[in-house]
């Protein structure tokens, strides 16, 4: 099995629809995002996004159970940081991607 067949997404065609606007929103709330290195990225967002981040993490972990998320409030802002295995490098870059990096 290669690497992209045991780091895929699990989420239907249906639910990605549905997550669409939610993660629009979130989208609209981030102030900027760092590679750490290639398995490593950390999203800041807005400080009263809080609830979206943690929604997408509930969501996005339930459809990518490979990632690791960590999510810390700040006070001045709010940190998703996403860990990817080794070989789901090319994912983790999608999932940044998706916010417009």
């Amino acid at each position: 099995m290669s690497n992209d067949e045991a780091f895929t997404c699990q989420l239907s065609e249906q639910d990605a629809r549905r997550r669409e606007e939610a993660d629009r929103a979130l989208v609209a709330e981030l102030a900027r995002y760092e590679w750490e290195d290639d398995r490593h990225a950390v999203l800041t967002f807005a400080p009263s996004s809080e609830h979206l981040v943690r929604e997408f993490v509930r969501e996005e972990s339930s459809c990518c159970s490979f990632f690791d998320f960590d999510v810390r409030d700040t006070g001045d802002a709010v940190r998703l940081r996403v860990s990817a295995p080794h070989g789901a490098e090319r994912m983790l870059q999608a999932l940044v991607g998706a916010f417009g990096s």
